[in-house]
Order: C-alpha cells, then structure tokens, then sequence
C-alpha cells in the first residue's frame, strides 16, 4: 500500500499465517532494492479505454498521411570554413523561423520535410480491429520461430546399465535391474523433451488479416508514419538512426516505421 506523495510509505507485509503485520516506514528505511522511480505517476488519471464496439466497427473515413522525407546525413569534409560558414547561416534562419513560430516551432521543422500526402487505402487501414484473429498469427508466428532442437535421453539411450546392480533378492536392498533407470542419478528422463517441430498452419487468408488489422491498430494509435527513404543509401540501422535524428524525428521508433 502507498501514500500520497511527502506521506510515510506504509509497508504492508503478508506471511502465510493466519495475523498480518503492518508497518509504516520512511523512504530511507525502504530496502535497496526497491526502487520507485516516479510516485506522481500513481496518482495519475487512468487513460481513457477504447470502445470495444467502436473498436469493430469499420472505419471509412479519409486517412491522409504526411510523407516525410528522410535522407542519409552528408559525412564529408566538416573542416571546410565555406561549408561551415553557408551551414551556420542556414542555422541562423532556421533558429529565427522557429522562434517566429513560437510553440509552433517543431511542426514547422517538421513540415520542411515533408513531399506530398498519400491517402491510405480504407481495405487496409480501415477494417475492424479483431484481436482474435492477431492473437491467431501471434501464436503461429511465435510457434515457428520456436528451434524445437530441445532433447534429453531417456532409459535406453543413456549409456551403461546393462549389467543388472544386484541380484533380485538376498541383499535387503530395493530390486533394480539397470543404474540408468530414471530413479537413478545419472539415469535416463522419463517423458523428456524430444526434438519436434511446433509449426502449424495458419490459412494464408487468417495471415493477410492479421497484417491488416494490426497496421489499422497502429493508424488508430497514431503510431503510423509513412516514410520516403530515397534518399537513404544504406540499410544500416544506425545510419537510418542518424537520418532521424538529422531531421528531428527522433521520437519515431523503428518497429513503426513502414516505407512506400
């Protein structure tokens, strides 16, 4: 349990026993092990959930997208006094334009990199979200990447134990007739994992809407960017990174990023 923010934290501790303790300890009492980055956070209104009908609905509104203009950064000579003079002049009008925009300066910086809008096709980006049929391609996706190389050895695949330990009665001791029985240290595994393949198949169909339905979830998230990457000469991750960054859009992350 958690109190507000200049509050004492109060530590609630639960033992299996039928009496619980409760003791209420400063921050610098608390262990070093546990840490709590931002107590504000908790405190926090809850975001607004999705509409689970509006959710399967289709969407057939007009979806206009910026394409924005990414180009590998130029690496050469940087010494040159001409190239830094024209660069710092460039830099000059850039800072007076966005302090003319005031707030507003990011989404100009923006806009000068951007060519064009590209309306997105409605068949794609605007069907339904259908989390079942995501968690179908999920689980088959997953099933494939598995190895299945995994292998253990049972009884009569371990090596030795062909000689029977002791005779069968006389000695006052359990009867085995092999030292690599699964009751046996160093024995064979009982129902062990053998090498097999998890695939399934998934109807080409099911796959194609799982695509669809997740880029329509990342256009409803605003999490969708459609990128113009002519002018990217390598496939580098870190030099695409560069490019971000040499235009401002740094707060793109990769795994969202689909070129056209």
């Amino acid at each position: 349990m958690l109190s507000r923010p200049g509050q004492p934290l109060a530590v609630t501790f639960r033992a299996f026993a039928a009496n619980h303790q409760q003791v209420s300890v400063d921050d610098e009492d608390l262990p070093s092990n546990l840490v709590v980055d931002d107590l504000e956070a908790l405190y926090d209104e809850p975001l607004p959930e999705f509409d689970e009908a509006q959710l399967r609905r289709v969407d057939n509104s007009v979806k206009a997208m910026p394409i924005i203009v990414i180009s590998t950064p130029d690496y050469e000579d940087e010494d040159n006094d001409d190239t830094n003079e024209s660069a710092a002049a460039v830099d000059a009008d850039a800072d007076e334009d966005t302090e003319a925009a005031g707030s507003d300066g990011d989404d100009a910086a923006a806009a000068l990199v951007t060519k064009g809008e590209v309306v997105l096709d409605n068949r794609v980006f605007g069907v339904a979200i259908r989390r079942d049929i995501v968690q179908r391609v999920v689980v088959w996706q997953r099933a494939r990447w598995r190895k299945g190389t995994a292998h253990t050895k049972t009884r009569a695949e371990v090596s030795g134990g062909g000689k029977k330990p002791w005779r069968q009665k006389g000695t006052g001791r359990a009867r085995h007739g092999s030292i690599r029985s699964p009751l046996w240290r160093g024995g064979g595994k009982a129902h062990g994992k053998k090498k097999r393949d998890f695939s399934f198949k998934l109807n080409r169909k099911v796959r194609q809407m799982g695509m669809r339905v997740a880029l329509a979830a990342k256009w409803r998230e605003g999490n969708l960017f459609v990128v113009d990457v002519e002018g990217v000469d390598s496939r580098r991750t870190g030099e695409f990174v560069d490019a971000l960054e040499a235009v401002s859009y740094t707060h793109l992350t990769l795994p969202t990023i689909y070129s056209v």
